[in-house]
């Protein structure tokens, strides 16, 4: 993917595109045991080389909408088993951010350009996340409460947790976004006041 954006940023200068955003994940300024966060990592370098387009970047947490590949997954998770496992030994958790407000902020990042504003080749790089910061069994809660369900959870240990939700066939993992469990594996969270300056 590094490669192909490299080939992009080329075609963009090439044919006098002004900027490319690019969104990234929270938590790719550090190091991580993800393959996924890593290779974000090495296409946000690869952003960062370019000197000739503008170039924000948007860190964001986990993304939730209609349709999306992070709460309906876990929706379909809960409407399968009479209980969850609570995964142990792993803190997890996120600062989920409601789709339309990070479509607006990407909106208003690229008219910000077009009008003059961080119009000069530049690299911006802005945190995204919701106004809250929560654990994975304060995610489950919630999206229990708007089924109309009490989620029984049981504690188990991490890999038997990590397989019901982010990787057992039988139970839909197809659906689930491939950042979901590296993003709250991170754990990462940020200060939302640039980002909502940009909503």
């Amino acid at each position: 993917e590094a490669a192909v954006t490299e080939a992009l940023l080329t075609a963009a200068a090439e044919a006098g595109v002004p900027h490319f955003l690019y969104v990234s994940c929270l938590g790719t300024g550090s190091p991580s045991p993800s393959s996924f966060m890593r290779e974000k990592a090495r296409i946000e370098r690869v952003i960062a080389q370019n000197a000739v387009l503008r170039r924000p970047i948007v860190r964001c947490s986990v993304v939730f909408g209609p349709g999306d590949r992070f709460v309906t997954g876990l929706e379909a998770r809960l409407r399968k088993a009479p209980f969850v496992p609570d995964p142990t030994g792993r803190r997890l958790r996120a600062q989920p951010l409601f789709a339309g407000d990070l479509a607006a902020a990407l909106s208003n990042l690229l008219e910000d350009g077009a009008e003059g504003r961080h119009s000069t080749p530049s690299l911006r790089v802005v945190e995204a996340g919701g106004p809250d910061v929560l654990s994975f069994g304060d995610l489950l809660e919630l999206i229990g409460a708007a089924m109309g369900r009490l989620i029984q959870r049981v504690p188990m240990p991490w890999p038997v947790g990590a397989a019901f939700f982010f990787g057992a066939p039988g139970f839909g993992s197809r659906h689930m976004h491939p950042a979901a469990l590296p993003l709250l594996m991170a754990g990462e969270a940020c200060d939302t006041a640039s980002f909502m300056a940009e909503t």
